[in-house]
């Protein structure tokens, strides 16, 4: 196959990978359950305009929460102050006196539109699963607490009164906090506040579609974001989840986001993702003494396929990077071309990426064939193994969040190496097909996040990230070509 059919299919293979890992992560959820809570939500006055803080429709719109939520009968004790702030807060007691996990969503919205999504999605899942709580005969473990904090858009300010004085925010607790920087997609576990590693843990054991990446946390905390759940960052015994959808970002705090935008998969996935994770922390004592959490345990993380969450121990990220660098190191040999070409593809897309101003699916895409341009000049396919240790060295060093992103290619391209040894087989397709496969697998949630960054310092990051991890199918299809020409 001529150099120039190579590159044409490398640049196919890379609009599949596109396709493909865009593919895996679509909204899952309970649809009949999404449009109840749509349903809910729509029916109050106030619910479908501008809402901000101090607005007369924030006014109508709170005057019906109470009532709503005095028609639950769940314990309640609302916050207000004179500014017109109002704090809808209510909890079914728990069994235990183990610290609550608390479901959270704001209900005020910008005044340039209704908030359809930006938070009445989370708005129309609290409140579905405060009813459910309330009618649910058995008690759950946890106390579990309802809370519509008010004024997030004006400067987290519900949040910030809900910590400061509220008698319910004392004991420190598990938060659930739902948000949107869009009107669908599927729902990303961006961030977590506290100890990573037990509730990493525990969202792998509670989610069905899990959609998430370590890396998506540090991204987001360099992007100049907040939602409520930044209140609680560093506050004794709180740990918790940030969950938010996040394509449709050009309808984002305009009067576009409204109930013709808003993707009802989309809440679908939001209300099965807090329901997983609500109904998990009801029922589990993991973290009874949350004075024997460390709280900034990390675990490197990242879905798989969109319905396995694989999660790193942060102990092993040493013993484990180790490994991988010896085997590599055998694997690559004495052969400079490999270890060079690594160097060669990161200089290349990085240069790429730094040339960016914006970062759209365009761009990701030209960020592909640089690299691809680049690994065509190494003149060595294992250079793609070359570049992931440089990476994987890297992110061990310097961002951990980043490893799953590079160690899992990494480990399926050594494995399927040994498995061409053991079985004396010479094609080095054993190696690239499973690097390949495991690369778009692992890489899936950053595809996901492309939107999220755009127009943010951190864009070009993730794009070159996403670029990079192309590199695999490009190699994968020029190695096809050479044996098929062979």
């Amino acid at each position: 196959m001529r150099p120039a059919a190579r590159l044409g299919l490398a640049a196919l293979a890379f609009a599949g990978l596109v396709a493909l890992a865009a593919a895996l992560f679509e909204p899952r959820g309970d649809r009949a359950a999404a449009e109840a809570a749509l349903d809910r939500w729509r029916s109050l006055p106030g619910s479908a305009e501008p809402h901000a803080l101090g607005s007369p429709a924030h006014k109508r719109l709170g005057d019906a929460l109470e009532r709503l939520f005095a028609s639950f009968e769940l314990e309640s004790a609302h916050q207000s102050t004179p500014d017109g702030l109002r704090n809808f807060v209510a909890r079914r007691l728990g069994s235990s006196d183990l610290p609550p996990v608390v479901l959270m969503a704001h209900w005020d919205s910008v005044a340039a539109g209704p908030g359809a999504a930006d938070d009445g999605a989370g708005m129309s899942v609290l409140l579905e699963l405060a009813a459910r709580s309330a009618r649910l005969p058995k008690t759950p473990l946890r106390t579990t607490i309802f809370l519509a904090t008010d004024g997030e858009e004006a400067g987290l300010l519900g949040a910030k009164a809900f910590l400061a004085t509220h008698p319910w925010a004392q004991s420190g607790g598990i938060l659930i906090n739902m948000e949107a920087r869009g009107t669908s997609g599927p729902v990303l576990l961006f961030e977590t506040i506290g100890n990573q590693q037990q509730l990493i843990d525990a969202a792998r054991g509670a989610l069905d579609f899990p959609a998430a990446f370590s890396l998506a946390a540090e991204i987001y905390e360099r992007m100049p974001n907040d939602t409520d759940l930044s209140v609680f960052k560093g506050a004794p015994g709180w740990h918790g989840y940030n969950l938010a959808f996040i394509r449709g970002l050009e309808h984002y705090h305009t009067a576009r986001d409204d109930a013709e935008h808003l993707s009802p998969e989309s809440v679908a996935h939001l209300h099965s993702s807090a329901r997983a994770l609500l109904e998990y922390w009801q029922q589990h004592s993991a973290g009874q003494d949350f004075g024997n959490w460390e709280p900034r345990a990390r675990a490197p993380h990242t879905s798989l396929f969109g319905s396995t969450l694989v999660v790193f121990p942060s102990r092993a990220r040493w013993p484990m990077t180790l490994a991988l660098t010896l085997f590599g190191i055998l694997m690559l040999g004495r052969s400079l071309r490999a270890w060079l070409g690594g160097w060669l593809v990161l200089a290349v897309s990085a240069g790429a990426a730094l040339a960016l101003t914006r970062l759209d699916l365009a761009s990701a895409w030209a960020l592909g064939a640089a690299a691809w341009l680049a690994t065509a000049l190494a003149l060595e396919a294992r250079a793609a193994v070359g570049l992931l240790l440089v990476l994987n060295l890297l992110s061990a060093l310097f961002l951990p969040a980043a490893l799953p992103q590079t160690t899992l290619p990494l480990l399926a391209a050594l494995v399927g190496e040994a498995l061409r040894r053991i079985l004396l087989q010479s094609s080095p397709l054993w190696w690239a097909v499973p690097m390949t496969v495991v690369t778009t697998a692992a890489n899936a949630p950053v595809l996901l996040a492309l939107g999220w960054v755009q127009g943010h310092p951190g864009g070009p990051l993730l794009g070159l990230l996403w670029a990079l991890l192309s590199i695999p199918w490009a190699v994968t299809v020029h190695l096809a070509g050479a044996q098929k020409h062979a």
